[in-house]
């Protein structure tokens, strides 16, 4: 799963460590060599939509649903 705004607060937009070419080259990488299904969602890290979509992707794959 893969938060393309911010991969951690000082990344996203206007902060110290944002390099929109080095994340495109991660994702990239990490697209490419992946044996598992990579997800992308146009969010930060600390997004509350992406905390929950990975919370539900978790339930999912360890297979506890109410």
């Amino acid at each position: 799963m893969i938060p393309k705004k911010a991969i951690s607060v000082i990344s996203a937009a206007g902060q110290p460590f944002h390099d929109a070419a080095a994340d495109d080259a991660l994702f990239d990488a990490l697209k490419a060599n992946a044996k598992v299904p990579v997800q992308e969602f146009d969010l930060a890290i600390n997004d509350k939509e992406f905390a929950q979509a990975c919370a539900y992707k978790l339930i999912e794959l360890i297979g506890c649903r109410s």
